[in-house]
């Protein structure tokens, strides 16, 4: 590939001699003299936090080092049409985004940089629709040119966002190479990145979580703290002790998990972060439940109610009501079930659970003399009961408690034709327990 980047060196080298500047004068402490050699010469091209800094010991523009690397290369267009569709991005016009990005890549005069930004924003729109295997391919010709051409901040962003969207589908041994590879690159060609790194620490951490290797986890976390601290990014400095949190509930090292748990909501609660709030105080509910503290399993979920209530996260919110429900059962307390209703047992992934549930809510609805909402939730209970029946997935002596249950009510109720037919479900399912 021969030389990249040869004249920011060569402008780099040339101010630096004016000033009458050492290379190890110009790298300080911030990166070594033979890496600030390798730029003069062209043989790396620096990230842009790198520029700002020799800029900034220069006494000079950013702008002064940035010309074009290829003269009979007009970013022009591509650089307008980078911001267009960013801007769209963000406005979720992703259609037309997608139009000015394809449009723009069909040029023959894009630079390699320019080229492959556009490239890492088309996989992230591919992301946002769901279209991951799109979403990577992109992203892996972006990585090609960067690597290529080594822009090392642009290489390290993108293997960055790769291994994040691996983890979100659950390719966590890839994501860890991916992210281990970013990692690298950051360390070797002195990307000085403090979020980017952190992030890469984040994505990296939640890889290993993902394949439950707690300890691994917990060392890479570890490794991240102190430059979140030192950067004073807090923002960060919370979403790690989130993480923490999560692995030492892993290894049931309780104490540790609440303390990292509690750190993080600190940090949340300031920049307003509801949502990480909510799933905080949500864990140290599991915490509590899985100790038995039923009371203070209940304030936690209280706490984290409140906290999606104000994202109005419907997934979030019903999934904290069903776990508030099960706690309200085993207190017996009828107002706070009442008050939380309905609820939504779709979010419930076991179905015995789901029938469970259903069945105590018509029970609760029965006592207290909600007739509607409880043959509502008496339907949807036969119906979920008519399904297990056929496949085979639940134990016969249940399923005719649950018959008898509902003929009572029904008949009850004065339903009679759907009473009588609950009664004859039960005969016959006692019937055959007696043949047997």
């Amino acid at each position: 590939m021969g030389t990249v980047g040869n004249n920011i060196g060569q402008k780099i080298r040339k101010a630096r001699i004016e000033k009458k500047m050492t290379q190890e004068e110009l790298a300080n402490k911030d990166f070594n003299r033979s890496f600030l050699s390798q730029i003069e010469k062209g043989l790396v091209k620096p990230s842009d936090r790198v520029l700002s800094i020799i800029a900034e010991r220069l006494n000079l523009p950013v702008s002064y080092f940035c010309e074009p690397e290829d003269p009979d290369k007009d970013d022009g267009d591509a650089i307008i049409a980078l911001r267009e569709a960013k801007h769209l991005f963000e406005q979720q016009n992703l259609e037309k985004a997608h139009e000015i990005l394809s449009k723009t890549l069909k040029l023959q005069d894009i630079s390699p940089k320019y080229a492959g930004l556009l490239l890492k924003l088309q996989g992230q729109l591919f992301f946002e629709e769901s279209e991951i295997k799109k979403s990577l391919s992109s992203l892996k010709k972006a990585q090609i040119i960067f690597s290529d051409y080594k822009y090392h901040h642009e290489l390290s962003a993108t293997l960055n966002l790769m291994g994040y969207i691996n983890n979100q589908i659950e390719q966590y041994d890839y994501a860890i190479h991916i992210l281990q590879h970013a990692m690298r690159t950051i360390e070797d060609h002195f990307v000085l990145d403090t979020i980017l790194t952190l992030n890469i620490y984040y994505n990296l951490a939640a890889s290993y979580l993902g394949e439950k290797d707690y300890n691994t986890a917990i060392s890479t976390i570890d490794e991240a703290l102190p430059l979140s601290n030192h950067s004073n990014n807090y923002y960060n400095y919370g979403e790690l002790n989130y993480l923490l949190g999560c692995c030492y509930k892993g290894i049931d090292n309780f104490t540790k998990s609440k303390q990292a748990f509690e750190t993080a909501i600190d940090q949340f609660v300031i920049f307003n972060n509801y949502y990480y709030t909510g799933k905080s105080l949500f864990a140290l509910a599991e915490i509590e439940k899985q100790k038995k503290n039923i009371e203070l399993a209940c304030r936690y979920f209280l706490k984290a109610y409140e906290e999606f209530k104000e994202l109005n996260s419907t997934i979030e919110i019903e999934k904290t009501k069903l776990e508030l429900l099960n706690l309200f059962l085993k207190k017996d307390d009828k107002d706070n079930i009442l008050n939380f209703a309905p609820y939504k047992l779709e979010f419930v992934e076991s179905t015995t659970t789901k029938i469970t549930l259903s069945y105590h809510l018509t029970k609760v609805y029965h006592e207290c003399g909600y007739q509607e909402n409880c043959l509502i939730q008496l339907n949807g209970l036969n119906k979920m009961l008519m399904d297990v029946k056929r496949k085979n997935v639940i134990a016969v002596k249940d399923l005719i408690f649950y018959y008898s249950w509902m003929a009572h009510i029904y008949l009850y109720y004065d339903y009679l034709y759907i009473g009588k037919k609950c009664l004859k479900q039960t005969n016959s399912l006692l019937r055959k327990t007696e043949e047997q």
